[in-house]
C-alpha cells in the first residue's frame, strides 16, 4: 500500500513538472516565433514557421491548465502530455530541421521524470521515428538548409528545373532536386541518404546516448523510491510495536490513588515520545501516610525499563 501510493505521488509530481516544461517550452517558442516574424532571424521558408508556431504554442499550454484539477492524478495525462509534446516537437522539427535535437532531446529528459526504464525506451523509439518522418517532411517544406538540400538557397535560383528556373519556397522544385540530384552534381551521392547520414545519423547516437544516461537514472531513482517505500512500511510496523508498548506501559502504571482525607493525589505520565521513560507508584505506609515513588530512566534503553517495571 506505501509502495502505490508513493509511486503514485510520483508520478503525479511527475506529470506536473511536464505540464510545466511544456509551459516553458511554450515561452521559449514565442520568442523564438517572434524573432522570426520580426525578422531577427533571417528566414526564407516563413509560410509554415508563421502557421505553425502559434497552434504549438496553444498546445503547449493545455497541460498546465490542468495542474490543479484531479485529472493531473488520471493515469492517462502522462500519456496525453507525451503524445502532445511529441506532435508538438514534430511540428517545430518539419518547420526548422537543424535545431529539432533540441526538441528531441527534451523529450527524453521529460520522460525519465516518470522514474519508467520501459516508458523511456518506449519514447525513445518513436522519437528516432518521428525525427526520421520529420526530416523527409522539413527537407520539403521546412526552413532551408544548405547542408541538408546540399546547395544554398541563393545558388538553387541558378537551376533550371524541370524547364524552369529553381525556388527554393516551391515544394515541387525541392522534391524534384532531391530526387534529381546526381544529374546536377554528378560528384556527389544520392541526397536523400547523404542528408539522413549528416543529420539522422549523428542525432540519433545523440539522443541513444541521452536516453541511455535517463534510463541509468529512472533504475536508480526506481530503486531509492522502492527504498522509501519498504522504509515506510517498517517505520509503520514500528509505530504499531510502540503504540503496543505504550499501552503496555500506561496499563503497568497505578490509574486508581490511595483516598487521604487532608488532600487529594493524582498522577499521570504524558510520554514525550511514543514511549515514556517515566514511571511512578504510590502506596499508604499508614492510615494517615502516603508514600510515592518516582523514576527516570529515559534514554536509557529497554534493559533500565524492564528492570525499573520490575523494581
Amino acid at each position: 500500500m506505501a509502495k502505490d501510493k508513493i509511486f503514485l505521488k510520483d508520478e503525479v509530481e511527475a506529470n506536473k513538472g511536464m505540464a510545466w516544461g511544456c509551459l516553458i517550452a511554450a515561452i521559449l517558442l514565442t520568442i523564438l516565433w517572434i524573432c522570426y516574424v520580426t525578422h531577427i532571424f533571417p528566414m526564407r521558408s516563413r509560410a509554415f514557421v508563421e502557421i505553425s508556431f502559434p497552434f504549438n504554442i496553444l498546445l503547449l499550454c493545455t497541460p498546465v491548465i490542468f495542474i490543479k484539477t484531479k485529472y493531473i492524478e488520471k493515469p492517462g495525462f502522462k500519456y496525453f502530455v507525451l503524445i502532445l509534446f511529441s506532435f508538438v516537437i514534430a511540428l517545430v522539427n518539419v518547420a526548422i530541421p537543424k535545431h529539432g535535437i533540441l526538441g528531441w532531446g527534451a523529450l527524453i529528459v521529460l520522460t525519465s521524470h516518470y522514474r519508467s526504464p520501459k516508458m523511456l525506451g518506449f519514447m525513445t523509439t518513436v522519437t528516432l521515428v518521428l525525427m526520421a518522418i520529420c526530416l523527409g517532411f522539413g527537407m520539403l517544406i521546412g526552413e532551408w538548409d544548405s547542408n541538408l538540400m546540399g546547395v544554398s538557397d541563393l545558388d538553387f535560383h541558378n537551376y533550371i528545373l524541370n524547364g524552369h528556373e529553381a525556388n527554393p519556397d516551391v515544394l515541387e522544385d525541392r522534391f524534384y532536386w532531391l530526387n534529381h540530384y546526381l544529374e546536377y552534381r554528378p560528384e556527389s551521392s544520392n541526397r536523400w541518404l547523404s542528408a539522413f547520414g549528416f543529420y539522422y545519423g549523428g542525432r540519433a547516437a545523440s539522443l541513444l546516448l541521452i536516453s541511455f544516461i535517463s534510463i541509468q537514472l529512472c533504475n536508480r531513482n526506481k530503486k531509492l523510491l522502492i527504498n522509501e517505500a519498504s522504509a515506510i512500511n517498517e517505520k509503520g510496523k514500528i509505530d504499531a510495536d510502540l503504540n503496543i508498548a505504550c499501552q503496555i506501559q500506561q496499563q503497568a502504571l497505578p490509574r486508581e490513588f490511595p483516598e487521604v482525607d487532608e488532600f487529594d493525589v493524582f498522577a499521570l505520565m504524558q510520554a514525550a515520545k511514543e514511549v515514556g521513560g517515566d514511571f511512578y507508584d504510590l502506596y499508604k505506609t499508614g492510615a494517615t501516610q502516603l508514600a510515592f515513588t518516582v523514576a527516570d530512566v529515559s534514554g536509557k534503553g529497554v534493559p533500565a525499563a524492564l528492570f525499573m517495571m520490575k523494581s
